[in-house]
């Protein structure tokens, strides 16, 4: 017999239990056509985790009025000699005012902004206040209105929430949060104007988005793959592929970060150059003196170079070489650039020297050992942070190089990243972190992140599994 009805009462399909959360009240219905005997229903109510009230009843239905403006929760447990045989969450619900129905805080990001609207029916006399928080930082506050949406500018890439306050009579108050959205894309230029660059060395686009920060990207390697290098060893076309150039890393850089962008192409030796070399030719001290005629009559408040692998190379090469760069973000950037194209690209090691020059390929190879070339004019007043891990390819040059920054540049930090990720995959999985890094030399403040962790001043662990 017990087994029976426990069998029926597990069989109670969702349609046969009617409930309403409206208003203030809370109503159920049990509407089974099945007699039940021996069943007893028990009621279940929180209010913001706590329970209030608990209560047995062989009745089907079941009503009961909050008296309080609040998150309520409703568990209904069907019960057959004293055992729970089931139990039912009926939900739960911001309810607690006659006249009052709620459907939730939505935001929304679009256009560069982000909108909020608290879905709330009543006929009370309430008000309103927002905080706006990104990565878990209140960011702006927004007063107590009878306005019940907002539209704030986005600050970039990250995690958005807000918390809401509710305000009616006798100053009684309520306060929840939204759920949390993440905004990967957090800036939308809405007057972008490109011009190309196409000066002596100096080739690539301008994005001018009207903003007071300037970054400059160095591209990083792929724009060429090993048939199209193959093809200009044979065929000595140093120009064949040069529009395969302008085909930028970090594009998407431009919808994320508010600034203006310079995408410069490293088109040289027919293939590559890491911004230093053309066929067997040092090409520093020309592409540095087209790039400061390009930077000294911009009057940019921060310039920022930046780039990962060649293309970190080259941002740390000009960021300690021009002197209207002040900031410097390059990624596992390889120090020993001549040592890397020996290693991974020896089949096309003509391109970049025709003809065997041992001075010049130990000139660039230790360019960054050199403390000759750090002069303070240049990169005194400029911060640099070098990103690398400690299964990168490089790692211990990079470590050398951190070391000499220390007392030749403004402000000199070392992050690693203590995972098992090589040189590819400890730029792409950590596209997040670098926008982060960016937006701490726009905004002039230090990255929060829960995973880095500080040795001393200049160095820092990036904790990953």
């Amino acid at each position: 017999m017990e087994s029976t009805l426990i069998n029926q009462i597990n069989a109670i399909s969702d349609s046969e239990l009617d409930y309403k959360m409206d208003n203030d009240l809370f109503r159920f219905v049990l509407n089974s056509s099945k007699e039940l005997e021996g069943l007893q229903l028990r009621f279940i109510i929180k209010k913001s985790g706590q329970e209030i009230l608990s209560k047995v009843s062989e009745e089907r239905t079941f009503s009961y009025r909050v008296n309080e403006l609040n998150y309520y929760e409703f568990t209904v447990e069907f019960i057959v000699n004293g055992t729970v045989v089931r139990t039912t969450n009926l939900g739960n619900k911001l309810m607690g005012l006659a006249g009052f129905t709620f459907n939730g805080c939505q935001l929304e990001a679009s256009g560069g902004q982000l909108g909020c609207s608290l879905e709330i029916n009543t006929k009370q006399d309430l008000q309103y206040a927002f905080y706006v928080k990104k990565n878990g930082i209140v960011i702006e506050k927004i007063g107590y209105s009878r306005k019940k949406s907002f539209s704030t500018k986005l600050e970039g890439a990250g995690s958005y929430q807000v918390k809401f306050f509710i305000k009616w009579e006798n100053d009684k108050r309520f306060s929840s949060s939204s759920e949390t959205i993440e905004v990967s894309i957090g800036f939308y230029p809405t007057e972008t104007k490109s011009v190309s660059i196409d000066e002596n060395y100096l080739k690539g686009l301008w994005v001018k988005n009207n903003k007071r920060n300037l970054i400059i990207v160095f591209q990083s390697i792929g724009a060429m793959n090993k048939a199209m290098l193959a093809d200009v060893v044979e065929t000595k076309d140093y120009k064949k592929y040069r529009e395969q150039h302008k085909k930028y890393s970090w594009w998407s850089l431009t919808t994320v970060v508010e600034a203006d962008y310079l995408f410069i192409e490293d088109y040289f030796s027919g293939a590559y150059g890491w911004y230093m070399i053309d066929q067997g030719r040092c090409i520093i001290d020309e592409l540095n003196e087209d790039l400061t005629n390009f930077l000294k009559d911009k009057n940019y408040q921060n310039v920022i170079s930046f780039g990962s692998s060649k293309g970190g190379t080259g941002a740390l090469l000009y960021g300690i070489s021009n002197p209207f760069i002040n900031h410097v973000v390059s990624l596992v950037p390889q120090i020993k650039a001549i040592t890397y194209i020996q290693r991974t690209l020896k089949d096309y090691y003509s391109l970049f020297f025709p003809s065997k020059n041992e001075e010049l390929e130990s000139i660039l190879n230790n360019y960054f050992l050199n403390r000759d070339n750090y002069v303070k004019e240049k990169c005194g007043k400029t911060n640099v942070t070098l990103y690398t891990g400690v299964h990168d390819t490089q790692f211990n040059e990079i470590n050398h190089v951190s070391k000499i920054l220390m007392n030749q540049v403004a402000k000199s930090n070392l992050l690693i990243n203590t995972g098992k990720k090589k040189h590819t995959a400890l730029v792409v999985d950590n596209k997040r972190l670098f926008v982060d890094l960016l937006e701490a030399c726009i905004f002039d403040n230090e990255v929060k992140d829960s995973r880095i962790v500080t040795l001393r001043n200049d160095v820092h662990l990036f904790l990953e599994d």
